[in-house]
């Protein structure tokens, strides 16, 4: 792999981290303002082999959740072949 596109994938990487702590300390800041009772939605997936795992306090947040895992999935794969010059040499 060549070694700008590494650094250049580590900056960004390193970068998206940084921007998801400052989100993460601004919605503190902000929830703190709120002294009305709200109700949080939340979801995710966890992805363990080729099986997702999906959950939500909603259908509609796990369908949300499971567009984006397959998006994020395709973009992985995207960047494997990308970065490892394709799949047969």
């Amino acid at each position: 792999m060549d070694l700008t596109l590494f650094l250049t994938l580590l900056f960004i990487g390193i970068v998206f981290v940084f921007i998801g702590i400052l989100f993460i300390i601004l919605s503190l800041i902000k929830s703190e303002e709120k002294t009305e009772k709200t109700r949080i939605d939340y979801g995710g997936v966890l992805i363990i082999g080729p099986l997702p795992i999906v959950f939500g306090s909603k259908t509609k947040i796990a369908i949300i959740t499971l567009v984006l895992a397959i998006i994020l999935t395709i973009l992985s794969i995207f960047l494997f072949i990308l970065t490892t010059g394709g799949l047969i040499r």
